[in-house]
C-alpha cells in the first residue's frame, strides 16, 4: 500500500464526478490508507491468524500477572519479616496511652509472669533447700524462723506504665515516659534473634547504654506476634523458651 500513486487512493467520489466535494475528506481517506499501511508492516500482526490478533499480546500479559504475583510475594515476605518489630511498636504505643484493651490483645500476661517471675525471685528462694530435721534439727528450726522476704509482685513490671518504661529500655518504676521521635516514638529495637516462630528484640536504655530489655514474641498467626517473655537488664539468657 506504500507503494499506491496518487490516483490509485480512495477517494470520496468518482474521478469524473465534477461535483466538489467536501473540504478534508481526501485526507481522510488518505490517512486511512496510511494507518493501513502501517498495519501491514507491523510485525506483532500474524496475516494467517483468522483472530488477527497480536501475537505478543498473550505472553506480554502473562508476564504482567507473573511480575504482580513476585510483587505480592516480596510484599508479603517483607510484612512477615517485619510483623515482630510493629508488634513492639504497637505495644509501646498502647502502653504509653494507657490502652489496656490493646494491651490484652498483644500480650500474653501469663507467659510474660512466668519469664519475669523467674527473674525478680529474691536470693533467698534460690538458695539451698532446708536442712532435714533429722540430720540437723537446729538448722532446721533456724531456718523455720527466718523471716520470709517477700516476693516481688510480678505484675507491677507489666502495668502500661511499666510496659511503657521498659519498652523504652528504662527501669519498670517511675513516671510514664513521653513518647520520643520518630516512627517508634522512642529507641528503635535491635533484632537479637529471629526465626520463623519466634523473635527477640532489644531495646538499650538511653541513660545508661550497658542496660538491655529484651522482649520475645511469638507468632500466634500468620501476621500476628505476641509477646511472651521480658528478660530484665542483667538478668542470664535463659536455657529455655521463656
Amino acid at each position: 500500500m506504500g507503494d499506491m500513486d496518487d490516483d490509485d487512493r480512495l477517494t470520496l467520489s468518482r474521478p469524473d464526478d465534477d461535483r466538489p466535494r467536501p473540504r478534508g475528506s481526501g485526507r481522510r481517506w488518505e490517512s486511512l490508507d496510511g494507518r493501513l499501511d502501517r498495519a501491514a508492516r507491523d510485525p506483532r500482526i500474524d496475516p494467517y491468524d483468522d483472530a488477527n490478533v497480536y501475537r505478543g499480546r498473550g505472553p506480554s500479559r502473562s508476564r504482567q500477572i507473573l511480575t504482580l504475583f513476585l510483587l505480592a510475594l516480596v510484599l508479603g515476605g517483607v510484612v512477615f519479616v517485619a510483623a515482630p518489630v510493629f508488634a513492639f511498636r504497637s505495644i509501646r504505643s498502647a502502653a504509653e496511652f494507657g490502652d489496656v484493651q490493646a494491651l490484652g490483645q498483644l500480650v500474653d500476661y501469663n507467659a510474660a509472669r512466668q519469664s519475669l517471675r523467674t527473674q525478680i525471685r529474691p536470693a533467698s528462694a534460690e538458695s539451698a533447700p532446708p536442712p532435714d530435721m533429722l540430720r540437723d534439727p537446729i538448722g532446721a528450726l533456724r531456718r523455720a524462723w527466718e523471716p520470709v522476704s517477700p516476693q516481688a509482685d510480678v505484675n507491677s513490671f507489666l502495668t502500661p506504665q511499666a510496659l511503657a518504661r521498659l519498652s523504652q529500655g528504662r527501669t519498670p518504676v517511675g513516671p510514664a515516659p513521653t513518647p520520643g521521635d520518630g516512627p517508634f516514638g522512642g529507641p528503635l529495637p535491635a533484632v537479637k534473634f529471629w526465626s520463623t516462630d519466634r523473635v527477640r528484640l532489644g531495646v538499650t536504655d538511653p541513660v545508661q547504654r550497658a542496660r538491655e530489655t529484651i522482649f520475645t514474641f511469638e507468632r500466634k498467626t500468620l501476621f500476628s506476634w505476641r509477646l511472651v517473655g521480658i528478660r530484665l537488664p542483667g538478668a542470664p539468657p535463659p536455657t529455655v523458651n521463656p
